[in-house]
């Protein structure tokens, strides 16, 4: 079978953001594995739920729709093995890395193409240029998740950082190589 890919990450700037992380990571620890399909829509639909009220936090962030089936599975990997190594990566206090700490929220989508959520998350997908990296453009794809007809997603992943007493990203680390790739959301 041939995919798709739709991922989008969103950062918020902590303390502000603190609720929103301290109530999806309450949610996160508490999600059982394997859930069937309405079990996946009612779990996303909670994360919109709990992201919706922090909507306008969102200061950076990035999102694809990835159509070429080859390179929908290659970004499926690099996203969720970068992720893995960025959970496992020891975290230790850097008296140099002060300032204002971030928390960010992944949502990856391996999709059949072609089918109905793929031609859904397509449609949506479609932005003009200039409303590409804007708060409301975030929030209009983030709502699209819990629409999701999930018997056609052939895999999800959501990661939340900071994680189980693990620092928030600091604000020297977004202006480093690694996070070069998100975008300023106006």
């Amino acid at each position: 079978m041939k995919h798709t890919l739709f991922c989008i990450q969103v950062f918020m700037g902590l303390p502000q953001a603190h609720a929103f992380h301290d109530e999806l990571a309450a949610l996160l620890a508490a999600a059982p594995p394997g859930q069937n399909f309405q079990g996946k829509n009612a779990f996303y639909g909670r994360v919109l739920e709990i992201l919706r009220p922090h909507g306008m936090l969102i200061e950076r962030g990035v999102w694809d729709y990835v159509e070429e089936p080859d390179r929908a599975e290659a970004e499926w990997q690099s996203w969720t093995q970068g992720t893995v190594a960025d959970a496992l990566e020891p975290r230790a206090e850097s008296p140099f890395r002060g300032g204002r700490r971030h928390v960010f929220l992944t949502l990856l989508f391996l999709l059949g193409k072609g089918g109905a959520t793929d031609r859904f998350l397509c449609e949506r997908c479609r932005i003009p240029d200039d409303q590409m990296w804007q708060k409301a453009t975030m929030m209009h794809l983030l709502d699209a998740v819990p629409l999701m007809n999930f018997s056609s997603v052939r895999s999800d992943a959501i990661y939340l950082r900071p994680g189980m007493g693990a620092p928030g990203v600091s604000e020297e680390e977004l202006g480093e190589e690694h996070y070069a790739y998100l975008h300023a959301l106006t």
